[in-house]
This record gives C-alpha cells, sequence and structure tokens, in this order.
C-alpha cells in the first residue's frame, strides 16, 4: 500500500513534494495586521450581506401582501359583479315581461 499510494499520485500528475510543499506554505504565519484588516472586510461584508438579506426579505413580504391584496379585490370584485347581476336579474324579467304585455296590448287594441 505504501509503494501504491506515490504510484497513484504521480500516475494521477500530482507529486507529493508539491503536497509537502502546499502543506507548508499553509502553516506559514500570517501578519496581524492582515489578520487584522482580513477580519474588516469579513465583517464588513457580513452586515452587507445581512442588510441584502433583510431588504430581501421585506420586498419579499411586500410582494406577498400584494398578491393577497390582489386576489381578494379581485374576488371581491367578481362577487360585487355577481350580486348585482343577481339583483337586476328580476328586474329584467319584468321589464322583459311588461315590453310582452304592451306588444300584446297593442295587437289587441
Amino acid at each position: 500500500m505504501k509503494i501504491i499510494f506515490p504510484i497513484l499520485l504521480l500516475f494521477l500528475g500530482l507529486s507529493f513534494l508539491d503536497i509537502v510543499s502546499a502543506d507548508q506554505k499553509r502553516l506559514i504565519p500570517i501578519p496581524l495586521e492582515e489578520l487584522r484588516k482580513l477580519e474588516k472586510d469579513l465583517l464588513a461584508e457580513r452586515e452587507a450581506l445581512l442588510k441584502k438579506q433583510k431588504e430581501l426579505e421585506m420586498k419579499e413580504h411586500l410582494y406577498q401582501v400584494g398578491f393577497y391584496v390582489t386576489l381578494f379585490t379581485s374576488i371581491g370584485g367578481l362577487f360585487g359583479f355577481l350580486l348585482q347581476f343577481l339583483i337586476q336579474l328580476p328586474n329584467r324579467r319584468l321589464e322583459k315581461r311588461l315590453k310582452e304585455l304592451e306588444i300584446i296590448e297593442k295587437k289587441t287594441s
């Protein structure tokens, strides 16, 4: 197994020395000023992302409210139209019957 692993690494185009040097590069200490600057940058980026998240949540809430307002308004309008039609239906029947009676009266006279 000890022989197969380096051969496998060489076969894949990877060198054991490159892996060791990459590990050593990770262990190089970063100066304290760079760490503080990086921390400030990351905190500023985090705050910006949190602010954007809050804005998106507010927009999502407004869109949801707008959707429901539109839905209920259209349902109310449809209900009002149907109610108006149902209220006018007996009047239309009466008017139609009156016209029929007038026509009959004209024919008889």
